[in-house]
């Protein structure tokens, strides 16, 4: 299984249609997935089995159906008949049907599944950033321009898997510690490289999820206001990711109030900022096969620039608005109704 040099050829992909858009890659920044063969040559290679955690007694007699173990050694993802173990902690990937259409998953000496890295190993770090994030399957391919880092240690606990990777691999509070400043510490080294290479991380995005829609209530929204039109307010002076309202959780959504959004938007962005969806799975998912995603004809709306900061027309009038050089942006807090006042010519 070759999943990085697939989407290294899905981004060319992209790229043939339209140049101009910006492409980012994909990587799990605590997940080490082996149907990747940038990940599978190290796990395979024993020289480097110090880069991912191991279960605490090895495999210790386990089979594909009879474990000691929260998380099967000889675990893979459902459809695999091939019975493959591993000392390296690991879940399968029960949440797909039919990973496996042919019975066999060929994820090389192990099973296919979610391993863990240890980034604790100096020699790792070294190799998670020049390699893994900035090589050739990387950011060092001509056709992507940023990455999307997935999960992180968060609170003493891997995110997106499964709980019992603590007790299985025998960490104590000493190893979730320095594990998880490990991680901190090479994430921050990763996301240097790529703004260095003149790319980007999703990760910087400061992002704002459903702050005003027409059901917040008028001090809600003046608080808001009152709060991101300040000149240090974080709106204007992070990397802001303004979204849609409303919530798909992951799934296709329409946009509850795109108009007001986009005026809201209008208030508050400061010299870098973005207004779109969030992360939502593959087109077609869900029920919504056909659907696609809105984009609203105000997008091509051309304001100008900003004459100045978002304010209050009067004291207590709760009427928020802001001048561009082609346009006037207003929302009224007491109605939650909003205007985009193009000037003419």
């Amino acid at each position: 299984m070759d999943d990085d040099s697939r989407l290294i050829t899905q981004m060319a992909m992209i790229k043939a249609v339209n140049p101009a858009i910006k492409v980012l890659g994909y990587r799990n920044s605590i997940q080490a997935y082996n149907w990747m063969s940038i990940v599978r040559e190290k796990l395979d290679d024993p020289q480097y089995a110090d880069w991912f955690l191991q279960y605490r007694d090895g495999i210790d007699g386990a089979t594909k159906n009879s474990s000691k173990y929260g998380s099967n050694p000889c675990n893979g993802p459902a459809g695999d008949n091939t019975t493959k173990c591993s000392k390296f902690w690991h879940f399968g990937l029960t949440s797909f049907s039919n990973p496996c259409p042919g019975g066999e998953c060929d994820c090389g000496a192990a099973p296919c599944a979610s391993y863990e890295f240890d980034h604790r190993n100096a020699s790792f770090a070294d190799w998670f950033v020049s390699e893994y994030v900035m090589g050739k399957l990387g950011m060092g391919d001509k056709n992507q321009d940023g990455m999307y880092f997935d999960d992180g240690w968060v609170g003493g606990q891997p995110q997106e898997v499964s709980p019992s990777v603590i007790v299985d691999a025998g960490l104590t509070r000493g190893d979730i510690h320095d594990i998880q400043c490990a991680w901190q510490q090479t994430f921050a080294k990763a996301q240097q490289a790529i703004i260095d290479a003149g790319g980007w991380n999703w990760q910087l995005f400061k992002q704002t999820a459903n702050v005003i829609t027409t059901k917040t209530t008028r001090s809600a929204c003046d608080s808001f206001y009152r709060t991101s039109c300040a000149a240090n307010s974080t709106m204007q002076t992070a990397n802001l990711y303004y979204l849609f309202s409303g919530s798909g959780g992951g799934k296709w959504f329409a946009p509850t109030s795109p108009f007001l959004d986009i005026a809201s938007f209008l208030l508050v962005r400061g010299p870098y900022a973005w207004i779109g969806y969030a992360w939502s799975q593959c087109w077609g998912w869900n029920g919504h096969k056909g659907e696609y995603f809105l984009r609203p004809d105000e997008f091509d709306y051309d304001v100008g620039a900003p004459l100045g900061l978002c304010h209050e027309t009067e004291p207590g009038s709760s009427v928020w608005t802001r001048e561009w050089s082609k346009a006037t942006a207003t929302v009224d807090c007491k109605t939650m109704n909003a205007t985009i006042d193009l000037i003419a010519n």
